[in-house]
């Protein structure tokens, strides 16, 4: 016999839990293939263990193991290899094992190990071996639905077949002990667990069957954990196995809402009644659903749906969901839209809700530019005849889904000059003249907007040469202006500088010089 190794202890520890779950099953697979226990669960064996079976995979790593059910301790009673390997044929092995156990009473668990990896399905049988200790014992059972951890009481009665080993004298007569305890979370108790009587029993063929009847059964909406342990008619009482129930008698509730801000429209001077919530179009708008089931950790599923204004209807894309409970919307056309929201609880409980709001088109912006000139209401504008130029109302504005789809039209004096164009040039007024131009955009909801100006239009070249004379002639004003200022000036300066010096007489009779006053030099 080869030793254990440590691998083998794990894998074994490992299979006592998951392989439980399948012990009545004839057959087991590994990822190499299948192995199958000819015997049931429950076979009495005094003096030599007798197994045998088949496989679809070599059984030249495959050992036994032979623990104590209902002892602590995790290593095995005994150990070793199987007895005897046969090829029946090129993918068939027939396997056996005869082990003695005579020195051993108990209710023991036979387990099949492969040293490269567990066989998950039908490895291991519960036997009575010897005389004595034998009790019953519960195995773990599979639940109704492969998706659910928990077994569901919501709109029918429940019946739980619970698979149970009997030794010989229990006859089918069983005493069944069930406590229970709230666990929104989990395998986690709220509270301590308390004794369970709201429910009937039989046992037939080494099955319990448990009925859970929906009016008699006096339990909220929730998650409970349940245990069960069996005793036969000498009471001596079984391993305890649990389980989990979840009881949903009702429908959901489900609140939606809105981020936008309803209208408000005035029933009367003193009260005012809120309508629908409303945005412009491409404006974002967000809802929100608030589930409620009644009670902790219930787990729901939501279908959001769009309806449009023109009655189609579509689901939301990936980049408008914030969470599975928000969204965010940019409706793109105008009118009344609904938010669709289908609620489906754990229970399988369906509820469908929506939210009405109102998409308001927004108007047109007119914008109307001169060669970068922006043009005001009522503007006027002088133009030349003789010069190139372009009115354009390219750059005029509305929300993203109506750019593309807006009109333009012009009209000149009150009358219908150019449709579909954003620009009128120079070479459609050949004649001078004032024109009134009136511009309106529109778009594809009939919303629109307008701008009103007046052009003249006149031949600049007359214009030029009057100015430039009139300019010639100010300018050779003011330079004989001032040249007189100048000449005055300079004269008042010369009377008000010039010297006056006496002259020379003839001696006097005294021999002394003569001066004449009157006289300039």
């Amino acid at each position: 016999m080869r030793p254990v190794t440590v691998l083998q202890l794990i894998a074994v520890v490992a299979l006592l839990a998951p392989s439980l779950p399948h012990m009545g099953a004839s057959a087991g697979s590994s990822s190499n293939g299948t192995i199958t226990i000819a015997q049931d669960n429950g076979m009495y064996f005094a003096e030599t263990l007798e197994l045998n079976g088949t496989s679809t995979q070599s059984m030249a790593n495959v050992d036994w193991y032979l623990f104590d059910a209902f002892s602590e301790k995790s290593s095995p009673l005994m150990s070793g290899n199987l007895s005897s390997v046969r090829a029946a044929s090129n993918d068939k092995w027939e396997w056996n094992l005869e082990v003695d156990i005579q020195a051993f009473d108990c209710t023991c668990q036979v387990v099949l190990v492969d040293d490269n990896q567990p066989i998950h399905h039908g490895e291991s049988r519960i036997v009575y071996l010897g005389s004595a200790n034998h009790v019953p014992f519960v195995l773990p059972f599979p639940l109704q639905h492969a998706d659910r951890q928990y077994f569901l009481l919501s709109n029918a009665d429940l019946l739980i077949d619970v698979p149970l080993v009997l030794p010989s004298h229990s006859f089918n007569e069983t005493y069944i002990a069930m406590d229970y305890c709230k666990a929104p979370v989990g395998e986690n108790c709220d509270d301590e667990m308390v004794r369970f009587v709201d429910f009937q029993h039989t046992t037939t063929d080494g099955i319990v069957s448990l009925l859970y009847s929906l009016d008699s059964v006096d339990l909220h909406d929730g998650h409970w954990q349940f245990s069960i342990t069996v005793s036969d008619t000498l009471l001596q009482s079984s391993n305890t196995e649990f389980f989990r129930l979840l009881v949903d008698r009702n429908v959901p509730e489900v609140v939606l809402s809105s981020d936008a801000q309803p209208s408000q429209e005035t029933v009367n001077e003193s009260t005012t009644a809120s309508l629908l919530p409303e945005v412009f179009e491409d404006e974002p708008i967000s809802f929100s659903a608030l589930v409620d089931d009644g009670y902790s950790g219930g787990k729901h599923s939501l279908t959001w749906t769009v309806i449009e204004p023109d009655g189609k209807r579509r689901a939301l894309a990936d980049t408008e969901f914030v969470s599975e409970s928000i969204i965010s919307v940019r409706p793109h056309l105008s009118g009344v839209w609904t938010a669709e929201l289908l609620v489906r609880d754990e229970a399988g409980w369906l509820l469908a809700t929506d939210i009405q709001f109102v998409v308001l088109n927004e108007v047109p912006i007119v914008h109307v530019e001169l060669d970068s000139l922006v043009i005001a209401e009522d503007a006027v504008i002088a133009l030349d005849a003789n010069e190139q130029w372009n009115l354009d109302s390219s750059k005029s504005t509305d929300t993203a889904s109506d750019n593309t789809s807006l009109s333009h039209t012009w009209y000149v004096n009150g009358n219908t000059f150019l449709t579909g164009k954003t620009t009128l040039d120079h070479t459609m007024f050949p004649n001078e003249g004032t024109y009134s131009l009136r511009v309106v955009v529109e778009d594809d909801n009939g919303a629109s907007s307008e701008l009103n100006f007046r052009v003249d239009i006149s031949d600049g070249s007359d214009g030029v040469s009057d100015g430039s004379l009139s300019t010639s002639f100010a300018i050779a004003l003011l330079v004989i202006c001032g040249v007189v200022v100048l000449l005055l000036f300079m004269y008042g300066q010369r009377n008000s500088t010039e010297s006056v010096l006496p002259r020379w007489k003839s001696p006097t009779s005294d021999g002394a010089p003569d001066y004449d006053d009157s006289s300039e030099l």
